[in-house]
């Protein structure tokens, strides 16, 4: 056990701050995010919750594909951010954060590493795996804008195969406190929420990688919360060094008449 909690403990140095240097952002290589089930097993873009119970739970399933073999896989780091249609809040309900009307007692967002049933996506979790769960509101002093940052690790470590899909993490919302007393409103407001990247590591001298890109035609790093709400990004292919933004993402509303320019959207960041 303290070989994995040193590990840990590292990996959650990791997705505090930035990707260290010696971490390579991999131009190949691809990354998934799903409502309930990998990627692999059929893609589920967008979920919506009448927001009439607290029982019951949302959850993403994070996935990656590594484009080299990882003989010695032992963690991994994932990024994702979490944008409301609404350019100015996030509401009450999407506040996980600690001390948030959702953080607390406890919060209502936690990681499970046991994969959902499928077929075409390989666990490489070994027994012992151990990870958690973090959440940051009013990133970047964006109120509309948080991020939620998993980790895990093994004891020892696993080999990866190139070009197969491997189950990451599923990460669990929590349907509690959205009705009666306590509850925090906000629920049906529509969320985008963009996979950032995916992080697998091996021992130190052997190589980390980090992986940002879709899948091959399509937009696997991408979903949406409730409805009316339309996710876009744009990848910065040029971007080669962990201190570079690879994307650059809007959240929306699907009354617009067309879909923007990726120019437009760039834009809007400037």
């Amino acid at each position: 056990m303290k070989h994995i909690a040193l590990t840990l403990s590292a990996l959650v140095a990791l997705a505090i701050a930035a990707p260290p240097a010696h971490s390579q952002i991999a131009d190949q290589g691809a990354v998934a995010i799903n409502w309930d089930q990998c990627y692999g097993d059929g893609p589920i873009s967008n979920k919506i919750f009448a927001c009439d119970t607290n029982a019951g739970s949302d959850v993403l399933v994070v996935s990656a594909t590594p484009f080299i073999d990882l003989p010695e896989f032992n963690g991994m780091a994932a990024i994702i951010d979490l944008l409301a249609l609404q350019p100015s809040s996030l509401s009450s309900w999407w506040h996980l954060e600690t001390g948030g009307c959702r953080g607390t007692n406890p919060s209502q967002l936690s990681l499970n590493l046991i994969p959902p049933a499928g077929v075409n996506c390989m666990d490489p979790w070994l027994p012992g795996a151990a990870g958690g769960a973090g959440y940051t509101a009013n990133l970047a002093a964006n109120p509309s804008l948080s991020r939620i940052r998993v980790v895990a690790a093994i004891p020892g470590s696993n080999s990866l195969v190139a070009g197969q899909q491997y189950f990451v993490a599923r990460v669990i919302l929590n349907h509690e406190r959205t009705v009666g007393i306590g509850a925090c409103t906000g629920c049906t407001s529509p969320m985008c929420l963009f996979l950032l990247s995916v992080q697998l590591t091996q021992p130190i001298g052997i190589g980390d990688y980090t992986l940002y890109l879709p899948l091959p035609g399509t937009e696997s790093d991408l979903l949406t919360y409730q409805t009316g709400a339309v996710a876009h990004r744009v990848i910065n292919n040029d971007c080669h060094n962990s201190l570079c933004d690879v994307k650059v993402y809007s959240c929306l509303s699907v009354t617009e008449v067309e879909r923007p320019t990726w120019g437009a959207i760039k834009s809007m960041y400037r």
